[in-house]
Formats: C-alpha cells, structure tokens, sequence
C-alpha cells in the first residue's frame, strides 16, 4: 500500500506545478430566491428555461513545454499558432432539447 509523507507530497505538487484553488458557484447559485421569483413571475417551465455558455478550441496548438536531452540547452520550436475556434453549446433545463453547437472560426 502506497502511502506518502508530506514533504514527499509538498515536493511532488512543486515538481507538477499544482497549485490549491477555490470552487467557484455559479451566479444562479448565488441567488437562488430571486430567479426562483422570477420564474414563478414570469410562468417558464423548464422547457423553456436555457443554459448556453461558449468555449474556447485551440487548434493546432503546440505544446508549451517538452522533454529534451541534457546535453541540448534549447528547443528550437514553431511559432505558436493561435487559431481557436469558438464553440457555443447549450441546452434547457429539462434537458429534452440540446442544441446544435455553433462552431465560430
């Protein structure tokens, strides 16, 4: 059984660049009172209730870092292409209607 100490652990998150981060919530958990009111008020159901958010696609994208011998001091590399599609994806809360991503270049 695989058990490590903390200074092992300590070395090995410095060694993988990791690093602690908060959870963040989303803005419909930071109120749930409001929205709840709003939906009531304005009588959606959940058919009609959609969630879309978009996200970045790097494409062609090389790699910011990479394994070479010691005896070589650099690495002769590309240009860094910065081609990136966005994609929009999204569906509604009753999760029967996904719509088609939206691909934008």
């Amino acid at each position: 059984m695989f058990k490590a100490s903390n200074g092992w652990f300590n070395r090995f998150k410095s060694r993988c660049n990791w690093h602690s981060v908060a959870k963040s919530e989303e803005a419909a958990s930071l109120y749930p009172e409001i929205l709840t009111a709003m939906i009531d008020e304005g009588g959606y159901t959940s058919q009609t209730i959609f969630n879309v958010d978009e996200t970045g696609l790097f494409r062609k994208k090389m790699p910011e870092r990479t394994f070479i011998a010691r005896e070589e001091k650099t690495f002769s590399g590309f240009m860094s292409t910065k081609n990136r599609l966005k994609v929009m994806v999204g569906t509604n809360a009753a999760g029967d209607c996904k719509l088609k991503p939206l691909l934008v270049y």
